[in-house]
């Protein structure tokens, strides 16, 4: 989650919002999958590990990318249904964040990354929930997902799924100039992010802190 434009709303009506918006809509049903469907990507990804046939193999990459397009639904489905919620806002990077995290630890455990990058981006991804969470319960301030936030996803989609086709297809794991690139590229957008998000997190606390003194 990263700190919108918008001016901070009090406590009083951030509850206020939270309290008049329907939590159970379809857009914040469609996010939650892909945290449910981690118990079963988790299963067929350690089925496929010790079982690299074409079978498993097919199995675990189609579930792991029908939990990932959920990403891009959820969010279509707001917009066209007209139900963007609070909620919905604050879930939905949540979702990524757990899903992407769990997917790379699977991928360093089963399928040979370095656990340092899942580390990294642990830390950077912790980092980013205890802001995006201090920022709207402290200050007010709604969070959306940026672009930044959005590439970065897309790049640990194609860093998981490169993964999976190399252990399928060992020729493909010995292309190492593409796997560097894909980890290199993947951890310099959150590297950046991480900056820029920081930057936007001091700003509005200035910014907070002004508009309490009245300057």
């Amino acid at each position: 989650m990263e700190p919108s434009e918008t001016p901070g709303d009090s406590i009083l009506e951030i509850r206020q919002k939270l309290l008049s918006q329907n939590f159970f809509n379809l857009p914040n049903f469609v996010s939650s999958l892909r945290v449910f469907s981690l118990p079963l990507i988790t299963l067929t990804a350690k089925k496929f590990s010790f079982q690299p046939d074409l079978k498993t193999f097919f199995s675990c990459f189609l579930i792991y990318n029908l939990a990932a397009f959920s990403d891009l639904l959820d969010g279509y489905l707001a917009r066209k249904l007209k139900k963007e919620t609070v909620y919905g806002k604050y879930m939905d990077p949540i979702c990524d964040k757990i899903f992407n995290l769990v997917l790379l630890l699977l991928i360093s455990n089963y399928f040979q990354m370095p656990i340092f990058v899942f580390f990294l981006i642990l830390i950077r991804e912790s980092l980013g929930v205890f802001v995006g969470t201090y920022l709207f319960f402290k200050l007010g301030i709604q969070g959306n997902p940026n672009l930044l936030g959005k590439v970065s996803i897309v790049l640990s989609n194609f860093v998981i799924g490169w993964h999976l086709i190399s252990y399928a297809f060992p020729l493909f794991y010995y292309q190492n100039e593409i796997r560097i690139f894909l980890i290199g590229s993947m951890l310099l957008s959150y590297v950046i992010g991480s900056g820029l998000y920081l930057k936007d997190f001091f700003r509005k606390l200035s910014e907070k802190e002004n508009a309490r003194r009245g300057t």
